[in-house]
């Protein structure tokens, strides 16, 4: 980021980071004694840019011009900013008047009226709802229904669970009905009881079915997008939505139209407004609440491939035995092999790749 070594002392001291858009800006600010800003190298803002301030600073402000081209770069940055955000950090968005930037600004105005418009930025939320009601028509239900629909992947990829907690009211709010009702909508888990009826006994959790084996590799890929690379795509059953999910997932990686390292930002953009969006969002949600620790994920990961794999053999197995009478010579050698491997030969057995 560009001016951030000569910044960082004074990003310290205010503890905040203004964003500006160009090296100019930089510059003419730190002139006129605003010296707590920065931009970023000819880049758009990304995750990493924040998260590389929010060690320095608990508020991040961003200036841009007023204009259309500025009002898209502030959503970028809010994009950007979604999936770093925690509940003791802050993002305000500074919008200058027409015909102003930082550098025009502090010449004509001095820099503690930038300072005080700074101080006054709009937050993060309420930039992002006013954005998602813009051109929407809260007044019909269909627009409401339009609203909550666009701000469900946005609230979903909120790294910060109070401020999505705050954000889905909000979005509740503005769509005139109940925030549990709400989160039914989106596959969210309701809240739970805040008491029991006194003297009840304390309610047991009925013990919850194995989850089939494409939707645990789903949530696996969902919190580590670029093992979406080392999965066997013919081996996926496509009879849910969670196997057609994962299939269409691994095809956009092996194809180019998500790179390997994709974040999963960045995926659940990409499945937007397709058929898997509902799934993907769902199973977001869901790791939020549930998410698979960091020390089993990897063994999970191999363990359900094997399973996988075993699965497929055992089904190829029950096809061939049951016109055994009808076998091809080239199947009754297949046919051989499965049996072998059924009686656990370890030599026969399918390995699980590590690449």
């Amino acid at each position: 980021m560009y001016g951030l070594f000569q910044a960082r002392q004074s990003i310290r001291a205010e503890n905040t980071a203004i964003v500006v858009e160009g090296y100019m800006d930089v510059v003419a600010l730190a002139q006129h004694g605003v010296q707590n800003a920065v931009a970023t190298l000819g880049t758009a803002t990304t995750p990493t840019h924040i998260q590389k301030l929010f060690r320095l600073v608990d508020r991040v402000v961003f200036c841009f011009d007023g204009d259309p081209a500025g009002r898209k770069a502030a959503w970028r940055a809010l994009e950007a900013a979604l999936e770093p955000l925690n509940d003791a950090k802050q993002i305000g968005f500074l919008f200058l008047p027409d015909g102003h930037d930082p550098d025009s600004f502090v010449r004509e105005h001095g820099a503690d009226a930038f300072r005080q418009r700074s101080a006054g930025a709009t937050p993060l939320t309420e930039f992002l709802l006013d954005e998602l009601n813009h051109e929407i028509d809260l007044r019909s239900a269909e627009g409401r229904a339009r609203f909550a629909h666009d701000a469900q992947p946005l609230v979903l990829r909120i790294g910060a669970p109070m401020l999505r907690l705050q954000v889905l009211k909000a979005v509740a709010k503005r769509c005139q009905i109940d925030e549990t009702e709400l989160m039914q909508a989106w596959g969210l888990k309701a809240p739970p009881p805040s008491f029991q009826r006194k003297g009840a006994p304390p309610t047991r959790s009925p013990r919850r079915a194995p989850a089939p084996l494409e939707t645990t590799l789903l949530r696996i890929i969902l919190q580590h997008p670029p093992w979406a690379a080392r999965l066997p795509a013919d081996l996926i059953p496509d009879a849910s939505s969670e196997g057609r999910a994962l299939i269409s997932i691994i095809d956009a990686v092996g194809v180019g139209d998500l790179g390997g390292n994709s974040p999963l930002g960045a995926l659940l953009e990409h499945f937007r407004d397709t058929p898997h969006s509902d799934t993907l969002n769902r199973l977001c949600a869901a790791q939020n609440d549930d998410a698979i620790a960091d020390d089993v994920v990897e063994t999970l990961f191999h363990d359900t491939v094997s399973k996988l794999h075993a699965k497929a053999l055992e089904d190829e197995f029950g096809a061939l035995a049951a016109r055994a009478s009808t076998l091809t010579t080239e199947e009754r050698r297949r046919y051989a092999q499965l049996l072998q491997q059924k009686h656990g030969n370890p030599a026969t057995r399918p390995k699980v790749s590590d690449s």
